[in-house]
This record gives structure tokens, C-alpha cells and sequence, in this order.
């Protein structure tokens, strides 16, 4: 608040920074104390000030309180024509709201700002507001639009020739850069704010865009260029006598000379940094610099000190509740265990590992369900402001057109010509004003059609999802009974097979098909884990037509995979036969892509009678999803696919042989 207020008040300025230090600090008494103030304040910008400093004390505490005091900033700088106060209210209730998450106001706070701030000339208040929307739109995780945002603060700091602004520029656009995977953007980009820098300048940024370097070049395992600016960026740390910032610059060093294979050199400096975070109680970096020792330790082939830094990495990681340390810990205890032969312990580290790693994989998507959920409120809060301002501007100008024609029939009395004039423009205005609304008529039903289709694809993302808990479940029952019976060794053998299946499911997560090929692997291991689950009582058999291109055609995850469980579980395994047989053939039509499910089970009608007779009867949820997929994956299409599933019978075309399943997908 004190860029903006007159030099005469200094002091004041000089008494609300002793606020904000006793704000921080939680004084009970800091609102009264600027109350008092408020009360014995002579000018209306004073006032404003305090009221600005209160929503700042309460924005840590009370974001409703903050948010009040923020717009008793604003009335109060209304009306005494105060107009960076105004401005600064508004962006005060963006951050308010950012800090909530509640990204869609933070939006419209930050442009209500931005707006003002072009329309008063106010500079350095406009690039704020773009930065601002740059990084909500980064935590939104859109980058382009975040990119965007910050090339306009760019652009605007060149234009007033303020250095310190285009570093701050420069420097948003590098993180988004990193961000975005573009690593050499990203170090040209930090490369050009050393140029601009100068000895005077804060060298908070250039310790900054120091790390910033360190962290894309090991990123790109250039780690000699690494360990370079790390150091440069760990003396301007020192010199600030920032604790924290040295902790964490001295951990990123140690793991440098880790990933160079100087386990010695690691060991040394991971200790410096210990000792640090022990003292300061930094508790994150700490859990950090364990788990480096430990993996430093299994480097140097010392598995018994690499177990004792492991074990305290677990407990730390636990003390701050953070989930992707304690994953890491559990994955390098698993190691540690696995280096010191003791493969019970390493196995019992690894499910946990995995436990935590599919914690976090699902709380990234519920984020990133989130980030879309806000991205869409955002964008109708867009809709209903171009809608409303549309109306305005429609009604505005049919307001001036009814003036023109009451100015034209005045002026028909007075001059036939003019009065013909004045009603061509009528016409001309109106034509242009029906272009206008047809046009914008156009894009909303092409932003709808889009719509739709996302719709659509997150329905058969979510129809997808439901087929990994059900298939999960079996396999993870099979691991069950293979460790009751204390068959280690099937357990392992299912274990891995599971886990490359289960990790290639969850590579394609963010697809909604595979190539046929990938299908195929899945399909062949899934048939391995079922005849490993069931003891090898069945055979099976693929077959893939060479004349299908299965590096090209494309199918849904695991789309047949429910006829298969269908034929061994219903079919094959109930059967008395002394060969139980399965066969899966991948052909193609003139007009369509052919999958056959085959079994030489019991047939339908005696699977029926047996599930009839069971106490426990369920619903086939992998079936009916499976049906739900093929109806949507040709639905804007006039051929659909088709199932078609028949008994096979022996030679007296009466006694059931075994069931086929006929899957034909169009073209």
C-alpha cells in the first residue's frame, strides 16, 4: 500500500509497517491499534490504507473479514476519487480468494483490477493484475493461458523500461517453460535475466534464477553445469544468511553428486545439510537429505548405514503427513531391504510404496478433475459477462437507434433527403448489427458442439475407470490366496505380472484408446494371470490375422476383457473336460475390425442354470460397462458395433460345446 500514497505521509507509512511485522507476528491487539488510527486519520487515502491493512491482518485468519475490509476499501477510495486504492482493493480480494483456491472470483477480481488499472494509466498496478491472473492460471495448470498473461507483463515492463519488472517477467515465463517439459526455453529464458541483471539489483532473483538453472540441467543430467549454479546460487544464499534456502541448496548439490556417481563427495555435503535442518527444524528438507544418504549409502555398496538413514527418513516424512515423502521412503527402505537379502522386509516396503503411489496418483486426478471443474466455471462466468455485455451494448444501441428515427421523422417534415438518409443508415446499422449477432450466434453453437464432445469423452473416460476397480479386485484376491497357501512363489510370479499390466493401464490413463497391439499384450498377460490364478487349468490360444495393421488400428482399453473372464469363469472352469480350451483371434472384415472369443466350456445354458441355483448371485458390472462403451464408441455414426454370442454344439448339433463371442467394430 505505501508505492501509492503521498510522500508526506511517510511517517504513517513507516507506523503501518510496524502493523504488518505485529500482524505476522498474531498480536491481538494490531486491528484495534489501526482502528484507532483509522479514527484519527485526516485524509480519505489514510483511511483507505488502514482498511487495507485490517484485510490484510485478517486474510490469514478470516477470509470473510478480509474480504469486508478489502471493500470497505474500495467505497471508501470511491468516494474520494482515490483510484489506486480501488485498484489495490480489488486485487486484494483476488489474492484473498486465490489463497482459498476459489480460483473463478480470484479471475474476475484480478480482470476487475486489470481493467481499472488500464482505463486510470496506473502501470505498475497493471502489470500486477497480470501477473496475478498469470499465476492462477498456472495453479489452474493452463499453461498457455498463464503464458499469455505473463508475455503481456513482459510487454508492458519493456514498455515503461522498468529492469526489475521484465526479470520478474522473464522469470514467470522460464517456470512455465519448465513447467510445460520446454527445458531449453526454459534455461535461455533465465540465461536472459543474468544478462539484464545488474550488481544493484535484488539478489533474491538472481540466487532464484541461479537454482532455476541447477534444477533444469539436472533435470536434462547435465550435472557438472548443475553443480555450478547451484554453488553460485548457494553464496548469494549465504550472504543473505537464509537458512532454509542454504538447507535445501546444499541438498540439491549432495544430490548432484549422487547422480555422478560420487557417493563420497554426496555423503559430505547431504551431512552439511543435515546439520542444518536439524538445527531449524526444517523438517521437508530433512526427510529429503535422508533419503539421499540412504541411496548414497546403497550406491557405496554399504546397505547397513544406508538402512539407518532410511529408517529416519520414514520417520520424518511421517511427521510432516506428506505422502510423496513417505512413498519415497518406503521405496528406498524397500531397496535398503532388498540389498540386505531380506526379501520379506523389501516386499513389505514395496506395497506400501505402492499403496502411497496410488494415493497420490489419485488425489492428481481429483486435483486435475478440480482444475477442470474451476476451468469450466470460469469459462461460464466468461459467458454470462460477454452475455451481459452483450445485452448492454444491444440495448445501448437500440436506444440510439429509436433517437435517429424520432431525429428522422422530425427532420422528414422539415427535408424529404435527409430524411431518407437518416433512414438508410437505420438500415445499414441494423444489417451490420445482425451480422454481428449471427456471427457470435455461430461461435456459441461451436463452443457448445466443443462441449459436447468433451462431455462425451469424459463420459468414456469414467466408463473406462470403472472396469480398473473390478478387475483389480480379482487380481488382488488371486495375490491373496497365493499368500494364505504361502506359495511364494506364484505370489511373485503374479505380482509381477500384475504390476507390468496395472503400470500399463496406468500409462494410457489419459487415453481413450490403445493400439490394437498394446491390446494384445495386455490381453496375453491378463490370460497369464488368469491361468496362473486358476493353477493352469486351462489352455489358451491368440490369434492375430497378418493382415491387420496393429500398430495403427486403435481399440478401447481392454475392451474384450470381460467376454474373456465371462468364458473361463463361467465357462471353461465348470467344465469336466480334460482340455479346457481358449482362443482369442483378431481378424478384419472388408467393413469392419473382428474379434472372436472362443471357449470349449459348458455353454450358456448350464452356466445359466448354475448361477439360477447359487445363493450369491451378481450383476456382471464388467459386462454391462463393456455394452456402455461399444454403445457410445460409434454413437454420432450410422453403423454401431455389434456382439453376437452363440453356443457351439458337438456333431449332433444338440449338446452344448462351448460358447463363441463375435465383436465386430466398424470401420
Amino acid at each position: 500500500m505505501s508505492g501509492f500514497l503521498p510522500l508526506r505521509n511517510s511517517l504513517f507509512i513507516i507506523w503501518v509497517s510496524l502493523c504488518s511485522i505485529s500482524v505476522v507476528a498474531q498480536d491481538t491487539h494490531v486491528v484495534d491499534s489501526i482502528k484507532n488510527t483509522y479514527a484519527q486519520a485526516e485524509n480519505d487515502s489514510l483511511k483507505v490504507n488502514v482498511y487495507h491493512q485490517i484485510g490484510k491482518y485478517y486474510r490469514f485468519t478470516n477470509a470473510d473479514s478480509a474480504r469486508h475490509y478489502f471493500n470497505k476499501a474500495i467505497e471508501e477510495a470511491k468516494k474520494g476519487s482515490y483510484q489506486r486504492g480501488m485498484v489495490a482493493g480489488y486485487s486484494n480480494i483476488g489474492i484473498t480468494y486465490g489463497r482459498e483456491g476459489n480460483y473463478p472470483e480470484a479471475i474476475i477480481n484480478f480482470e476487475k483490477a486489470l481493467k481499472s488499472a488500464k482505463v486510470l494509466g496506473i502501470a505498475d498496478l497493471e502489470f500486477s493484475q497480470y501477473q496475478n491472473l498469470g499465476i492462477v492460471y498456472k495453479r489452474l495448470s493452463d499453461y498457455s493461458k498463464a503464458y499469455e498473461y505473463h508475455l503481456k507483463s513482459l510487454a508492458l515492463a519493456d514498455s515503461i523500461n522498468s529492469t526489475e519488472k521484465i526479470i520478474s517477467a522473464q522469470y514467470n515465463i522460464a517456470v512455465i517453460h519448465d513447467l510445460m517439459q520446454e527445458h531449453d526455453l526454459a534455461l535461455q529464458k533465465f540465461h536472459d535475466i543474468l544478462r539484464l541483471h545488474n550488481k544493484n539489483d535484488d539478489n533474491n532473483i538472481l540466487s532464484s534464477v541461479y537454482s532455476g538453472i541447477g534444477i533444469v540441467s539436472a533435470r536434462k543430467e547435465q550435472y557438472d553445469s548443475a553443480l555450478y549454479y547451484y554453488g553460485k546460487s548457494l553464496e548469494l544464499l549465504k550472504k543473505a544468511n537464509d537458512l532454509e534456502g542454504v538447507a535445501n541448496m546444499l541438498a540439491n548439490i549432495g544430490n548432484a553428486y549422487r547422480y555422478k556417481a560420487q557417493p563420497d563427495q554426496a555423503i559430505e555435503i547431504l551431512n552439511q545439510s543435515l546439520a542444518m535442518t536439524q538445527q531449524s527444524n526444517f523438517k521437508q528438507i530433512e526427510a529429503n537429505v535422508y533419503y539421499n544418504l540412504a541411496k548414497a549409502y546403497i550406491d557405496k555398496g554399504e546397505p547397513n548405514k544406508a538402512l539407518k538413514y532410511a529408517m529416519q527418513d520414514l520417520e520424518t516424512a511421517e511427521s510432516t503427513n506428506s505422502l510423496r515423502l513417505i512413498k519415497e521412503a518406503h521405496d528406498v527402505l524397500s531397496e535398503v531391504y532388498y540389498s540386505l537379502k531380506n526379501l520379506e522386509k523389501s516386499m513389505e516396503h514395496n506395497k506400501l510404496f505402492n499403496v502411497y503411489k496410488d494415493s497420490i496418483f489419485n488425489e492428481d486426478k481429483a486435483r486435475e478433475f478440480k482444475s477442470n471443474q474451476v476451468k469450466f466455471e470460469v469459462y461460464k462466468k466468461d459467458q454470462e459477462l460477454a452475455n451481459q455485455q452483450l445485452e448492454l451494448a444491444y440495448l445501448n444501441q437500440k436506444h440510439e437507434l429509436d433517437q435517429k428515427l424520432r431525429y428522422t421523422l422530425i427532420a422528414a417534415s422539415i427535408l424529404l433527403l435527409i430524411s431518407l438518409f437518416m433512414v438508410y443508415q437505420k438500415y445499414r446499422n441494423r444489417s451490420r448489427h445482425n451480422r454481428e449477432l449471427t456471427t457470435k450466434n455461430e461461435l456459441i453453437l461451436e463452443q457448445k458442439k466443443q462441449i459436447e464432445v468433451m462431455n462425451t469423452n469424459l463420459e468414456k473416460r469414467m466408463l473406462r475407470a470403472q472396469m480398473n476397480p473390478h478387475f483389480i479386485f480379482n487380481c488382488l484376491s488371486s495375490i491373496q490366496h497365493f499368500v494364505t497357501s504361502n506359495d511364494r512363489k506364484s505370489a511373485l510370479r503374479y505380482l509381477t505380472k500384475f504390476s507390468n499390466l496395472l503400470r500399463t493401464v496406468l500409462e494410457t490413463s489419459e487415453s481413450i484408446n490403445v493400439t490394437l497391439e498394446e491390446e494384445i499384450r495386455l490381453i496375453k498377460i491378463y490370460l497369464e494371470l488368469e491361468a496362473l490364478r486358476f493353477n493352469e487349468s486351462f489352455n489358451y490360444d491368440i490369434e492375430v490375422d497378418p493382415r491387420l495393421d496393429v500398430h495403427n488400428e486403435e481399440v478401447p482399453l481392454l475392451l474384450i476383457q470381460p467376454y474373456i473372464e465371462n468364458s473361463i469363469l463361467h465357462g471353461l472352469l465348470p467344465s469336466k473336460k480334460a482340455t479346457k480350451q481358449i482362443k482369442v483371434c483378431f481378424g478384419r472384415t472388408t467393413e469392419a475390425l473382428q474379434i472372436t472369443v472362443e471357449d470349449n466350456g459348458i455353454g450358456r445354458e448350464a452356466s445359466g442354470h448354475i448361477k439360477n441355483s447359487s445363493p450369491y448371485k451378481k450383476h456382471s458390472l464388467g459386462m454391462s460397462v463393456t455394452k456402455k462403451r461399444l454403445e457410445m464408441l460409434h454413437e454420432d455414426r450410422k453403423k454401431r458395433p455389434t456382439v453376437e454370442i452363440i453356443d457351439i454344439c458337438e456333431d449332433d448339433h444338440t449338446t452344448p460345446a462351448g460358447t463363441r463371442v463375435t465383436l465386430k467394430i466398424p470401420d
